[in-house]
């Protein structure tokens, strides 16, 4: 476990096929691994000088290592899980990477019922993009709808096997926007790492041949 704790300390990222996480979060998980083994070491020697090497001490000492290595190890699971998105954070810090209402009036609203408050620069900018992309949908044709994200992508680069969201919105050959709108919906499986999303190659891969 320490060995485990010291390489994911220094390195700060754990990849395990499609799942990934990397972060501060990360390297206090592998900090925490290490505890347990120093603190056994010193207690064996505290126990060693003051009770001239009891056995029934040194049994209650191996007793509490097994205790705080399984400790440990859900404290920095819980760590890992959290950094990686898997878990929620706390609410207090609790941040969300695509988080834009519907409307002014709606965001408005959901804002004040979550106790959340939003910057009023960002909610201007929000309101003023909601209000441009209301103008091109009433200038476009009756007849014509939004774009869906149904089309075979143009594999015109090579793309890596772990995509950020423009890159993957690249990929599948749609708007950002609309590849937030999938994940969000659970169409498409994405990780969260440091509050942004991932999606693996193969995912999206999969997404295209179901839509075919």
């Amino acid at each position: 476990m320490f060995v485990v704790g010291a390489g994911i300390f220094l390195v700060g990222s754990i990849k395990l096929g499609d799942f990934q996480a990397e972060g501060m979060r990360v390297r206090v998980a592998g900090a925490v691994l290490c505890v347990p083994l120093i603190m056994s070491q010193l207690l064996y020697t505290l126990v060693a000088v003051l009770t001239d090497g009891s056995s029934g001490a040194a049994g209650f000492v191996a007793f509490l290592e097994l205790v705080g290595m399984g400790a440990a190890a859900g404290v920095a699971y819980w760590l890992v899980m959290l950094e990686s998105g898997q878990i929620a954070p706390p609410s207090s810090a609790r941040r969300q990477n695509y988080t834009r209402p519907s409307s002014g009036k709606e965001g408005e609203k959901s804002g004040d019922s979550s106790g959340k408050r939003e910057h009023p620069l960002s909610r201007m900018l929000s309101q003023f993009g909601d209000d441009e992309e209301q103008k091109q949908e009433e200038r476009k044709p009756t007849g014509e709808k939004r774009r869906q994200p149904t089309g075979v992508p143009r594999r015109q680069r090579d793309y890596p096997m772990v995509m950020t969201t423009t890159e993957a919105a690249s990929y599948l050959n749609i708007t950002e926007d609309a590849l937030l709108e999938l994940i969000e919906s659970g169409k498409i499986a994405a990780s969260r790492i440091n509050y942004r999303y991932r999606i693996s190659r193969t995912v999206l891969d999969e997404f295209i041949e179901a839509q075919e």
